[in-house]
């Protein structure tokens, strides 16, 4: 995996079960695990499936393999995406704990209850913030609304039919505010 400008990192969580699985799993015993034979760290490329014995490499100190012949190179997880076609590293990952019996990295409970306070605190703040934006919004097209010759109870009947109209909007807004948008 390269890292530096334009390149999107993956989140904390990934990078730690893809460190776990480069300590739990060789690059070696998933090729033995797809039927391939390795003598001294050299094997025959199942990415591009040459018959040249030496043209995969590996270096069990870095974790990392390359093939010389179709010059594809990175660690565990990146071959296991190459050989079965994963899309994701997530995929990937998941194929590899099933496969080798590793448990992956998961996050305490504290973290999700967290999780669950913020969102209920980011909902509050959403709602009343909408709400702040149906009054405003609701002072701003009454007189649209209203065109006179009404009694007070159809005028007010007018309004809440204006701001329950403009609530969906004014929900809308305040979702992307509270989200930083």
């Amino acid at each position: 995996m390269v890292s530096g400008v334009g390149v999107e990192r993956e989140p904390y969580a990934i990078r730690r079960s893809v460190e776990e699985m480069q300590a739990k799993v060789s690059i070696a015993d998933f090729l033995r695990s797809k039927g391939e034979e390795v003598r001294r760290n050299r094997a025959r490329c199942i990415v591009h499936g040459g018959d040249n014995p030496q043209s995969f490499s590996i270096n069990p100190e870095t974790k990392k393999w390359r093939c010389h012949a179709c010059d594809e190179w990175g660690d565990i997880v990146d071959l296991c995406k190459l050989v079965e076609g994963h899309d994701d590293t997530q995929d990937a990952l998941v194929s590899l704990s099933l496969r080798f019996d590793v448990q992956l990295p998961t996050r305490p409970e504290r973290w999700h209850k967290r999780q669950d306070e913020k969102g209920k605190v980011r909902e509050a703040a959403k709602r009343y913030i909408a709400g702040r934006y149906q009054r405003r919004l609701t002072r701003l097209y009454a007189p649209l609304v209203l065109v006179g010759g009404q009694t007070p109870e159809e005028e007010l009947e007018e309004l809440q039919g204006l701001a329950a109209a403009l609530w969906p909007a004014c929900l809308e807004m305040a979702g992307r505010r509270v989200a930083g948008e």
